[in-house]
């Protein structure tokens, strides 16, 4: 089994659909209370396609209201 508390920080990659990453996000926090800080990368809007900035927002408000004070 792997120990999940050697890491700090938690990087995910946000697509148009937030839910795998909340998912991951998520079973991360519970199994690991060492997570400082989690990132977002999200790509911003162009000619060629919409941006993820704001399932990026949506996905940080849900897990701050979710998890602040827990740890």
């Amino acid at each position: 089994m792997m120990n999940y508390s050697e890491f700090n920080q938690l990087i995910l990659l946000i697509d148009a659909n937030p839910l795998p990453n909340f998912v991951a996000a998520d079973y991360f926090l519970q199994l690991n209370s060492n997570i400082q800080t989690i990132w977002l990368l999200h790509s911003e809007a162009n000619a060629l396609q919409a941006g993820t900035d704001k399932p990026a927002k949506n996905l940080e408000t849900l897990l701050r209201k979710l998890w602040e004070g827990k740890q």
